[in-house]
This record gives structure tokens, C-alpha cells and sequence, in this order.
């Protein structure tokens, strides 16, 4: 009964304790969802400053370079020297946002001045211009606005022979054509009819340049030329890097069009294409993540990545995502984290663990008395079990004996008749020994066969005057 009991009580408590694991379970699966969104929400609106900044510092550069094809418009006609000293001026202002060279081409494309003793595609010892670079010096040149044109990304190397990305701004440069004399005749004073002079009128005052926008209207403006600015993106990449690589961690990375690496944390990997050094045809769910980027969609996915395992001890991350709709096109700055390094990700696990632990010390607690009182009952049914075997042992050899001393009695009695009987043989063998003597006795002379006879008879009197042998009798006489 008692048994049963606390059987039952164990179960109970095991039950109970196995509904407040699954209701920890499930609360902290709740709890870590909610942190991981959360977390993502914020890296997700991080990674949208990140684009937004890069799109103004794109479009900063374009007004600059606008507003140095204005200058050209005033200072560089008729005076390359003075243009270049104009650029020689600019570069060092521009360099600290990645500006690598300043040329101001003329309608043909031909190069009237520039920054430097040679333009910068030539001292990095390429071929020619970029397919990308000329693309965009013939749009700025049939350009119909004053916005500056931006060209698609370019790769290029740079001092220490590694391959960087980089861009052209093309901003056109306007020329107003002369303004031919123009005549009028004005009546000289006099006579009626009097001859008439010719008086020259200068051409009117130019108007004041048209403001910085991109859809600014020429009027009568022709393009006389443009000035390109090669950039380097590699400023751009590194105050994006300080906005969002708080974190040692976290890898930041902007991505162009083609999903091209502009900026990642790895330096490694800037103007390097994200399918052949992310393997994303062996990913499938990092390559829907770009996928979503090059749409120019903004998110947050998870992908598990197990090459990050053995640097980070975590297989299993999230990347956030925004586009970046720059004037070069749209591209996507990112974020991504192992799972491990979300904040207070792990002090909640250890803090389910240790109400788990402290919830099973309680239940152990309230189960030590039951589980007591059924070890004294288990010991005290073993005890009863002992004592039923040796009171059954003892019943059977209490048989056993009872069973030999019947049969010792009955052997004793056997014995006693056996002794009987050998006290008559010995009184008839005394009784036989003096009737040989008297037979015997008065034969001086025995004959040859009376003394066989005589011998024969001694043998059969002492052998059964001798006592019976062996072990039996030997016991019996010893009792």
C-alpha cells in the first residue's frame, strides 16, 4: 500500500516536473525569437544609415565635381595652365574622400589639363580607360543637364598590386557661344534727313550660372567638355566599417551590382565577386540573401554558414540587409553576426538553465521524505522476504532431522538384536569349547585327522568369537 504510494508520488512529481521543463522550453524558445528579431530590427536600421550615408557621400562627390566643371567653365577656356592649377589645388581636397585624379576633357575627349604629369589609369599601368570610365565620359559629354554622371563599378590595383573598387564621376562643361555686334543707327543732330551713324551696342551681360541640380536646364549652353574624377571607394568603405563594425564579431559589407564586394570587414575581399569567395552556389540560403540584396529589397534572413564555425565556434548566423540607392546604381550595405554574439542571448539561457536546476533541487526536496519512507518499506520487505525463506529452510530441515532419527532409532534397535544374538553365539561357542575338551581332552595321542578336526574347530571359534568390523559398527560402539 505504502509502495504504491509513493510510487505514485514519484510520478506526480516527475510529471510536474516534466510539464515546467516543456513550459521553459517553450518560454525561452518565445524569448530568444523575440530578442533575435529585436536585434535584427536594430542591425536592420543600422544597416540603413549605412546606405543612406553611403548614397550622400556619393552624391557630395557629384556636386563637387559639378561645381569644379563650373569653375572650368570660367577659368580653364584658353588657360591650361591655370586649370591646372586649379585642379593641382582641389586633388588634396578631394583625396580625403578617394578622389584619384582630376582631367577636364574637351568635346573630342582629348585631355586639356589635369591633377598630375599623367592621368591615373595611366600610372597604374592600365591598357586604357575602363570599358566603364569611358561609358562614362561619353554620357557626360552629350549630357543635356549639369548633373554629374556616375559610371558602373570598376576593379582596379592599386600600390600593392590588390584589386580595388572604384568609380568615375563625369560632370559636362558648358561654353556659351559669342555673341556677335550687333548695329543700330542713330539719327545724328541736324537737319531733317541729316545722314545717320551707326552706333555698336554691346551683347548683354551673361546671366548668373544655373543652381546645382541635376535636371538644371542648359538653355543656350553647349557641351565644351568634362571633368572626370576617378574615385576609390575605399573611404567610403571605411567610415561605413567604423558606423557599423562595433563589434569584433560582426562583419560589415557593402555590395554592388553583380554581387560585387565593394566593403567587407575582410579587406581581403573588396573587389572580389561574393559568388566565387562566398561560395554561394554551395550556400543556398546566402545566396537567396543576395539574391534579395541585388533586388534591392531590404531584410533580415538567417543562413547557416559552416565555415565560420572554426573562427567564431558558431555555425548559425543572421545578416541584415538595405538598399543603397546610390547615383551609381543601387547597391546594399549589410550586417552579419553569428547567433552567439547577440547580446544577452546567452545570459537567458543560463538563466532557464538554473531556474530548471533550481526546480528540480525543489522537487528532489519534497520527494526525500517519500523516497525515504519507501526505502524503509523496500528494506523492510526484504527483511520479511528473508525471514519467510529461512523459516521455510528451517521447516524442511526440522523434516530432515525428525526423518534420521527415526531411522537412527530403527537402527539402534537393529543393533541391539545383532548384539543379542552374538552374546548367544559366544555362550554356544564357551558351551562348544568345553564339550571339545571333554571329547578331546582324554586323547593322549591324537591321530593325524583328529588334530585337523581339532584345528578346523579352533578357527571357527575364534572367528566367530571376533568382532563384527567396519565403519558402521565402529561408529555404533563409539555412541
Amino acid at each position: 500500500m505504502f509502495r504504491r504510494r509513493a510510487a505514485l508520488y514519484a510520478a506526480v512529481s516527475a510529471l510536474l516536473y516534466l510539464a515546467l521543463l516543456l513550459a521553459l522550453r517553450y518560454s525561452y524558445q518565445k524569448v530568444n525569437r523575440e530578442v533575435k528579431a529585436g536585434y535584427a530590427a536594430a542591425q536592420q536600421e543600422l544597416a540603413g544609415r549605412m546606405a543612406a550615408q553611403t548614397s550622400d557621400e556619393l552624391r557630395s562627390l557629384g556636386r563637387q565635381a559639378q561645381r569644379l566643371a563650373m569653375a572650368a567653365e570660367t577659368v580653364c577656356e584658353g588657360r591650361p595652365a591655370t586649370c591646372e592649377k586649379l585642379f593641382a589645388r582641389q586633388i588634396p581636397v578631394l583625396e580625403k574622400d578617394g578622389a584619384l585624379d582630376i582631367l577636364l576633357l574637351d568635346g573630342t575627349g582629348a585631355v586639356i589639363a589635369r591633377s598630375a604629369d599623367q592621368d591615373f589609369f595611366s600610372r597604374r599601368g592600365m591598357q586604357g580607360w575602363p570599358p566603364e570610365a569611358v561609358e562614362a565620359r561619353r554620357r557626360a559629354l552629350v549630357s543635356k543637364s549639369r548633373g554629374a554622371v556616375f559610371s558602373n563599378v570598376f576593379t582596379y590595383r592599386d600600390e600593392k598590386n590588390v584589386e580595388r573598387p572604384g568609380l568615375v564621376i563625369a560632370a559636362p562643361v558648358f561654353a556659351r557661344p559669342l555673341a556677335r555686334p550687333v548695329t543700330q543707327e542713330v539719327p545724328t543732330a541736324g537737319a531733317p534727313g541729316a545722314a545717320t551713324a551707326t552706333t555698336e551696342v554691346p551683347p548683354p551681360v551673361a546671366a548668373a550660372p544655373p543652381p546645382l541640380e541635376e535636371e538644371a536646364p542648359r538653355g543656350e549652353l553647349e557641351n565644351a567638355g568634362a571633368v572626370i574624377v576617378p574615385i576609390s571607394l575605399e573611404p567610403v568603405a571605411s567610415r561605413l566599417q567604423k558606423i557599423g563594425a562595433a563589434r569584433a564579431r560582426r562583419k560589415v559589407m557593402l555590395i554592388g551590382p553583380g554581387k560585387l564586394i565593394l566593403s567587407h570587414s575582410n579587406p581581403d575581399y573588396a573587389g572580389a565577386s561574393a559568388v566565387e569567395i562566398m561560395g554561394l552556389n554551395t550556400h543556398p540560403d546566402l545566396k537567396a540573401i543576395f539574391q534579395a540584396m541585388a533586388a534591392g529589397r531590404a531584410g533580415a534572413a538567417e543562413y547557416y554558414f559552416p565555415e565560420a564555425r572554426e573562427e567564431f565556434g558558431d555555425a548559425r548566423w543572421t545578416m541584415a540587409y538595405a538598399p543603397a540607392r546610390t547615383p551609381a546604381g543601387t547597391w546594399s550595405a549589410a550586417i552579419a553576426w553569428p547567433h552567439s554574439d547577440i547580446p544577452l542571448h546567452g545570459a537567458f539561457l543560463w538563466k532557464y538553465l538554473g531556474v530548471a536546476l533550481c526546480a528540480l533541487a525543489l522537487l528532489a526536496a519534497l520527494n526525500i521524505l517519500p523516497l525515504m519512507e519507501f526505502r524503509r518499506a523496500l528494506n523492510a520487505g526484504e527483511e520479511l522476504l528473508k525471514m519467510h525463506d529461512i523459516s521455510a529452510i528451517n521447516e524442511i530441515l526440522r523434516n530432515i532431522n525428525e526423518e534420521l532419527t527415526e531411522d537412527k532409532r530403527v537402527l539402534e534397535a537393529r543393533v541391539q538384536e545383532i548384539q543379542s544374538l552374538h552374546e548367544q553365539n559366544l555362550h554356544l561357542l564357551e558351551h562348544v569349547a568345553r564339550n571339545q575338551l571333554e571329547l578331546f581332552g582324554t586323547i593322549r595321542k591324537p591321530s593325524r585327522e583328529q588334530r585337523d578336526i581339532i584345528r578346523q574347530l579352533k578357527r571357527d571359534v575364534e572367528a566367530l568369537q571376533k568382532k563384527p568390523e567396519g565403519r558402521f559398527w565402529k561408529k555404533a560402539s563409539e555412541e
